[in-house]
């Protein structure tokens, strides 16, 4: 008996078995048709209903409309369907709803609203848009009351700004002040000595008196063209501030304790050009 082999139901022949062979493989050629059968169709796990025409048509993927059964339309139609399965090529016109980009337009900008907008004129086809106000964007026409802000300070003489506290957004919500405790100048508190002279006791009437409320003095001093043991002094009561000698003319600087009512003096022993300077302190 003819007994062909094969996998797919193409490997099949169709004269085996022949007419005069006998039964002993016809075992053989049931198992060969169903093994053929399921290896061309594995995936089929139940009826397949589609007719040879549909099973036809999808051969290929579709790549037109035609592929599907629908006649092609004219250019610039569009694919309208009834609802029931049909489908039909229409074209646009006015008649139909249908509107052309020429129909579209903006206009001039309109007047400002609450939150600005844009709106349309069905009967022109003109969009207008409307800027938003500063009031609709959050904007500040004012500045707003802070609560717990800071007032002002003006401070003067000794009193200054020491701290000051900042909110979580940057506003000044206090101001702290101090008063220094060190040198305060005195206003319109000072003055100075400038003269020629000679001989060991220099004009002694060349004094000054410390005002009150001052505690401290800064005296400068200068000495020029100082003869042979010629030296300036000056004095806060009996305490000596500077003292220069002639040898040279740098300036003198010191600071010293004072109280209101002691005397300043000024002397030169010697001979010699004195510019002296001094300011008082609270």
């Amino acid at each position: 008996m003819a007994l062909e082999s094969g996998t797919y139901i193409d490997s099949l022949n169709a004269s085996n078995p022949a007419s005069t062979d006998g039964l002993g493989q016809a075992d053989d050629h049931l198992r060969l048709i169903k093994s053929t059968i399921k290896a061309t169709f594995p995936n089929l796990t139940g009826a397949v209903t589609a007719t040879e025409t549909q099973l036809n048509n999808i051969s290929s993927v579709p790549t037109a409309l035609t592929d599907l059964g629908i006649s092609d339309g004219s250019s610039g139609q569009f694919l309208t369907t009834d609802g029931s399965g049909s489908f039909s090529f229409a074209s646009v016109s006015q008649g139909s709803g249908g509107i052309a980009l020429t129909d579209l337009s903006v206009g001039s900008e309109g007047v400002a609203t609450f939150n600005g907008g844009i709106s349309y004129n069905n009967s022109t086809g003109v969009f207008t848009y409307s800027p938003p106000t500063a009031a609709g964007i959050g904007a500040l026409t004012a500045h707003p009351s802070i609560s717990g802000a800071a007032s002002s300070s003006n401070n003067s003489g000794s009193t200054f700004i020491q701290d000051i506290t900042l909110d979580g957004n940057g506003h000044v919500t206090g101001i702290g002040t101090a008063t220094a405790t060190g040198m305060s100048p005195i206003t319109g508190q000072g003055g100075g000595f400038r003269d020629e002279g000679s001989g060991t006791s220099y004009d002694n009437s060349q004094t000054a008196t410390v005002p009150s409320g001052a505690t401290k003095i800064h005296v400068w001093g200068t000495l020029q063209n100082g003869g042979f043991g010629a030296n300036l002094y000056v004095q806060v009561g009996s305490t000596t501030v500077i003292q220069q000698s002639s040898a040279g003319s740098t300036n003198q600087s010191n600071v010293a304790a004072c109280s209101g009512g002691q005397t300043i003096t000024c002397r030169l022993d010697g001979i010699g050009i004195i510019s002296v300077w001094y300011v008082f302190y609270s």
